[in-house]
């Protein structure tokens, strides 16, 4: 893909982060920033996922969707239902972009036979995509960011589900072909995709545990080059319900 960012415990720590690599921060830095006070934000609830996924949202999902926007109007914010305009050429450009850094990726290592063959078949994939091919996708990624930047025209950031439903199960997909996991894993985490592809603001917030007791996200984005709306948003909900000191139990683990 093409954004790499931090995976950090607090909202402080991914500011710190972006201090230390990022260009073009607001004066003082992101750190300092996120304590000084801002105005409400236009905050749009936009749960379609983009053309192409097979995706349906889960119950639990959608409800940590709700207690997030209720917590956002708490905090002063405006919150309105408003859908991303997300063009077909989204879906284009996400799965070209990723079935091919497979294959980059596998012709590097020194021990591909190594693989498992979903992998290797993966890779295969990904092969399809000629270089023209990939040229075409990336040419197209400015108009695709254009046509979802058009929510901004009535919002400052968007909120949108993380994943669709919990996590698969350990070993549940043992067994299937490249081409079901490639779908079924990008039913579950749609929304992703397209913001790296396009480079834009984009963040995965903590968002309270399922009946299970496995973690609920939601994701926000935001216009290029409006990073510290979305920390500072973060920053917020973190203190309104903090979630930096859950642990998973490790009870028997050593075991």
């Amino acid at each position: 893909m093409t954004v790499y960012g931090p995976l950090s415990r607090n909202v402080a720590d991914a500011a710190l982060f972006l201090d230390a690599t990022a260009d073009g921060g607001p004066d003082g830095g992101y750190l300092a920033a996120l304590g000084a006070p801002f105005r409400p934000l236009r905050i749009a609830i936009s749960l379609a996922p983009p053309p192409g996924s097979l995706t349906k949202l889960g119950a639990e999902q959608r409800g940590a969707i709700d207690a997030t926007a209720a917590a956002l109007r708490e905090l002063g914010h405006e919150v309105f239902d408003q859908e991303i305009d997300y063009p077909v050429a989204a879906f284009v450009s996400t799965v070209a972009r990723y079935l091919r850094s497979v294959t980059d990726d596998v012709a590097t290592l020194p021990h591909p036979e190594r693989l498992e063959q979903r992998t290797t078949n993966m890779a295969k994939l990904g092969g399809l995509i000629s270089d023209r091919r990939l040229a075409q996708a990336r040419a197209a990624e400015p108009g695709v960011a254009a046509q979802i930047n058009t929510i901004f025209e009535s919002a400052d950031v968007v909120l949108m589900p993380g994943t669709a439903a919990a996590p698969f199960k350990i070993g549940q997909l043992q067994g299937r072909g490249a081409l079901w996991t490639l779908n079924a894993a990008a039913a579950r985490v749609p929304w992703y995709g397209v913001w790296n592809a396009i480079g834009q603001p984009a963040s995965s917030v903590p968002a309270g545990f399922d009946s299970n007791g496995l973690p609920l996200s939601v994701q926000f984005g935001a216009a290029p080059g409006d990073e510290l709306n979305l920390l500072r948003i973060a920053a917020q909900l973190e203190q309104a319900r903090p979630w930096a000191q859950a642990r998973p139990p490790i009870d028997g683990l050593a075991q």
